[in-house]
């Protein structure tokens, strides 16, 4: 009886040891397979980020009256080009994979601007609908922080972000004056809201009056909600 126990423990060893080996190689190729899988994806895949994470503008054709044919490269995150805004039969340049992605968009007057962040002189990450972009430039493009932006351009008002009195939510409305559809020039900045004035020099004041000012949100949680006119 002893000598029968004695080989079923040893058929039972020898059955293990074989078997798990087996089932360790097994499991460890799908591991490695899995972890290679993902490192590839993590390197190829677009980085979502939303737009409050960017302090600042990047202006593609800072000096339109200069570079007719100047191309820019939009670069995605493994270094592959996203698209090229280019100009084409002496046209303005534009790109299609640009439109209704970026922050502004209107290439027929040269204006093309990103969300953005500066990484390095000439290296800026942009933001390009859910996804961060790479554009590299060193001539013709700005920089801009988000209140010098906002300062460098008009704004209008709406009923939902109304010219106040001072600069606060619960500061009473300017009422009285058509001025939802005039341009404002933008005065100075203080926290998420900016002072402005009717833009007397451009499209001039409501009639009888000469000088009216007043404050705009121009930012709430991290974005931009005021509109914008980039041109006289």
């Amino acid at each position: 009886m002893v000598k029968i126990n004695l080989v079923w423990v040893l058929l039972f060893s020898f059955l293990a040891c074989n078997n798990q080996p087996i089932q360790d190689k097994d499991s460890t190729t799908i591991v490695d397979s899995l972890i290679t899988n993902t490192q590839v994806t993590r390197q190829s895949a677009e980085i979502a980020i939303d737009s409050s994470n960017y302090s600042g503008v990047l202006l593609l054709y800072s000096d339109s009256l200069q570079i007719d044919n100047q191309n820019f490269s939009i670069y995605n995150q493994n270094n592959s080009v996203f698209t090229t805004v280019a100009s084409k039969n002496s046209n303005e340049p534009y790109s299609d994979k640009l439109k209704g992605k970026i922050l502004a968009y209107y290439p027929d007057y040269y204006i093309v601007h990103f969300n953005a962040e500066k990484l390095s002189d000439g290296v800026y990450r942009v933001k390009v609908g859910t996804s961060s972009k790479i554009v590299k430039a060193t001539k013709y493009v700005e920089y801009l922080s988000l209140p010098d932006y906002v300062l460098k351009f008009f704004v209008i008002t709406t009923s939902a972000n109304p010219l106040r009195s001072s600069s606060s939510e619960t500061a009473s409305q300017i009422k009285g004056i058509d001025y939802k559809q005039l341009s404002l020039k933008c005065l100075e900045i203080n926290g998420d809201w900016v002072k402005v004035a009717c833009n007397a020099e451009c499209e001039g004041c409501p009639e009888g009056e000469t000088d009216i000012t007043g404050w705009v949100r121009w930012r709430k949680d991290g974005k931009i909600i005021v509109k914008q006119h980039y041109a006289c």
